[in-house]
């Protein structure tokens, strides 16, 4: 008895629709639930492809809000921690220069927050209507706020480096409590000072990845050498 074929036996074709970034027609398995959306088939209107090419936090900021969906700072905060934390069991990484750092880490960023997504999933109307403002157009008009990313680096010419804002923080408050406690007369002592504030940061970093098992103990001794040293 010959088979039937799906038209035969009356089943339905899968159902489709065009992603609005990349313009192809895709099944609907390959789009995000997004099942508040109703007009949109409780789907997003970005495939999983187009999802997945975001590669910066504002890419995929671009991505939530074209999509109707809620930006959560705090969200991309716990990814980009968990981020860091994996990539820095990475000796390729750790020997990356500053610039690549930050492009590994926000990729990697973005696949995390992208698993997590559907997890603390919240619908917004950001694109519904004919008159909605794009992500770019929002950004311009203001209604969009950047906060500043903590795990940005930028270089200080003081402490001759790159350093997280809070790491910056740090240097400098070690550093002016050595100005007030001993007297920094020349060039050697100034620069005796800021290397030890680095020793110090340093050692403290070395403990805090010892102590999530992300160093050997050997590591924190060396830390701790170098600063006894100076």
């Amino acid at each position: 008895m010959p088979v039937k074929t799906a038209k035969q036996r009356g089943a339905k074709p899968p159902v489709t629709k065009i992603c609005s970034k990349c313009g192809q027609t895709r099944y609907l398995s390959e789009f995000y639930s997004n099942r508040d959306w109703v007009e949109q088939l409780g789907k997003d209107i970005w495939c999983k492809a187009c999802a997945a090419k975001c590669k910066t936090k504002d890419e995929l900021r671009e991505y939530f809000w074209e999509n109707n969906r809620e930006w959560s700072e705090d969200q991309w905060k716990k990814a980009s921690k968990k981020a860091e934390l994996a990539l820095n069991t990475k000796t390729m990484y750790q020997r990356s220069p500053e610039e690549r750092k930050k492009i590994l880490l926000d990729q990697l960023t973005c696949q995390n927050v992208l698993k997590n997504m559907q997890i603390n999933y919240k619908f917004v109307d950001n694109a519904n209507s004919e008159t909605s403002l794009t992500y770019h157009e929002a950004k311009e008009n203001g209604e969009i706020i950047e906060e500043k990313d903590p795990n940005v680096k930028t270089y200080s010419e003081r402490f001759n480096g790159y350093f997280k804002p809070d790491e910056l923080r740090y240097l400098t408050e070690y550093y002016e409590g050595l100005a007030r406690d001993f007297e920094l007369s020349d060039t050697n002592l100034i620069d005796i000072a800021k290397k030890l504030a680095k020793a110090s940061l340093q050692a403290d970093k070395i403990q805090d990845r010892y102590m999530a098992g992300q160093a050997q103990l050997v590591d924190v001794k060396d830390a701790m050498s170098l600063f006894d040293l100076l």
